[in-house]
């Protein structure tokens, strides 16, 4: 994430919140969606130690890999299986392929090619690369963005619109550091899942009190 440590702790302290909250209301059905953004919160939390190294001029491989783990290998997967045990679309279930094609992809490209951490303005960039860089990018777009395209919930398609919006954003700005900087603004709009979750709940207990009447 871009500006300093104590703001990925803050982040992930405020999504570890979000997270628990989703998690008390949530459904059976919507527990791996209401764990989004606590696995954000580790996530940033894993940004916040990095720059913690990167501030006394060192960097941790371990924090390194670990967020990306979380961002090329958990997210692809995680994403489309937490929408399709919601909603048991079977479109859902070439996305959910997809992931894995995409993780498959991005996990060689960590365990052959080295990282290379350093600063870009007040981002960290991983230095990290993937073989066929532009199939690997296309391929997470469409997991992700694609799984929220094909939902019928509403608030569902503005969480996706919204991370469109916000890859697109960061890829034209902040190419360079676009794993940093785009997985910080995917966290912050999880932060809508503890909403969905609310209205999901509070329109169950409206049928539930015109179905008595």
């Amino acid at each position: 994430m871009c500006f300093s440590a104590g703001a990925s702790f803050v982040a992930s302290g405020g999504l570890a919140i979000t997270g628990g909250a989703s998690l008390k209301l949530a459904t059976k059905r919507q527990r791996m969606l209401a764990l989004v953004p606590l696995l954000f919160a580790v996530q940033q939390a894993l940004e916040g130690i990095q720059w913690l190294y990167v501030n006394d001029g060192q960097s941790s491989l371990f924090a390194a890999y670990a967020f990306l783990f979380f961002g090329f290998i958990v997210w692809p997967i995680y994403v489309p299986l937490a929408l399709y045990e919601i909603h048991r679309h079977k479109v859902l279930r070439w996305f959910i392929g997809s992931g894995i094609c995409t993780a498959l992809i991005y996990l060689v490209g960590f365990l052959t090619n080295p990282l290379n951490v350093t600063t870009w303005g007040q981002s960290i960039d991983y230095g990290h690369t993937v073989p066929f860089p532009w199939i690997a990018t296309i391929l997470y777009a469409i997991t992700i963005l694609g799984t929220f395209v094909v939902q019928k919930d509403h608030f569902l398609l503005l969480i996706g619109g919204m991370i469109g919006i916000a890859a697109a954003v960061t890829h034209i700005f902040f190419v360079a550091t676009f794993a940093s900087v785009w997985c910080f603004f995917a966290a912050i709009v999880s932060g809508l899942i503890y909403i969905y979750i609310w209205r999901s709940r509070a329109k169950n207990k409206i049928r539930k009190n015109r179905s008595r009447k």
